[in-house]
């Protein structure tokens, strides 16, 4: 099983202009995201993107995306944590993890699995 991701290209801009980095200033620990195969990507042949109700906020790095499956992309995922916004680490960064039944997913900063890195 998929431990929780730090997800990537979060400074970057969408590809219709919009700022993910505006995104994630509006989310929340805990806020759902949804894993996207973007299998025309011509960087990566098996992109994920990661979604919020707002919009694209990054991708799954590209040695998570290849092992992947469908029902890992199916599975409920939330926000887990989120990194800098601060005057000394200006650039946001999240931390995504699976929703696991039982557990205290409602806590901001729990993470029922452990952080996987990059």
């Amino acid at each position: 099983m998929i431990a929780a991701i730090h997800i990537t290209g979060t400074s970057f801009k969408n590809a219709s202009g919009s700022s993910r980095q505006l995104y994630l200033s509006k989310c929340e620990p805990g806020d759902p995201v949804r894993l996207l195969r973007e299998p025309d990507n011509a960087h990566h042949p098996y992109a994920v993107k990661v979604h919020t109700s707002i919009g694209q906020i990054g991708y799954i790095p590209r040695a998570v995306a290849r092992v992947l499956t469908d029902a890992d992309l199916a599975r409920a995922w939330k926000i887990d944590t989120l990194l800098g916004g601060t005057l000394d680490k200006p650039i946001i960064g999240c931390i995504i993890a699976p929703v696991l039944p039982g557990l205290p997913d409602d806590i901001p900063g729990f993470a029922s699995t452990p952080t996987q890195k990059a």
